[in-house]
């Protein structure tokens, strides 16, 4: 079977995609958006943080038992 390779790029557009098929031989624009790179930078490790966060508070998937004392008090008065 025949294959064709061509060159797209699919940008938004507010709400609209738009398909976007370059000529042959056009350069190609390999820009880095460096806030683009710095938001993601900070979205892993926010991630990160919050994943170490929930793995302390949990064992074997399960929760850990109340360690602040007005939980465990509210938890008591609640059987």
């Amino acid at each position: 079977m025949p294959v064709m390779a061509v060159p797209v790029q699919l940008k938004r557009c507010g709400m609209a995609v738009r398909l976007v098929v370059r000529a042959a031989g056009s350069p190609i624009d390999l820009a880095v958006d460096g806030g683009l790179v710095a938001l993601i930078g900070k979205a892993r490790d926010w991630f990160d943080r919050l994943r170490s966060w929930l793995r302390s508070r949990t064992r074997f998937g399960r929760p850990l038992p109340f360690t602040d004392s007005v939980a465990q008090s509210k938890a008591s008065l609640n059987k």
